[in-house]
């Protein structure tokens, strides 16, 4: 859990909530890992009304080798255990086509924009 609190590229998972202790309480995260190293974490990076917005990270060495697709696969699995709807939002095409293969059917298109500004948290 250090690595997931002092990683990062792993600190976006958590971002909406006032600190890490308060995300596992009220959040789910599962990750793989590979010698003692995060390989792939998916989290509910937001909850609302019984909702969960899907966040996945895999390094990419990892990518392509099913490890975002089995810690989704897990989230997913808690998410129906505790009757929570999982939502997806892709902003790239490669969150497009796993959020496919693990069932997800699209909406809407609509684009988005990200600005370095939005990337930092004051927390």
């Amino acid at each position: 859990m250090n690595q997931i609190k002092e990683d990062a590229r792993f600190k976006n998972h958590f971002s909406l909530s006032n600190n890490f202790e308060e995300f596992i309480k009220t959040g789910v995260c599962y990750v793989t890992t590979f010698e003692d190293k995060i390989s792939s974490i998916a989290s509910s990076f937001c909850n609302y009304r019984n909702s969960i917005e899907i966040q996945v990270n895999t390094s990419h060495k990892f990518q392509k080798i099913g490890a975002a697709s089995s810690v989704c696969a897990a989230l997913l699995i808690e998410a129906q255990s505790r009757n929570i709807t999982p939502c997806w939002d892709a902003a790239t095409n490669i969150s497009k086509k796993l959020g496919s293969k693990l069932g997800f059917k699209e909406i809407i298109n609509y684009q988005i924009f990200l600005s370095p500004y939005l990337l930092f948290s004051s927390r």
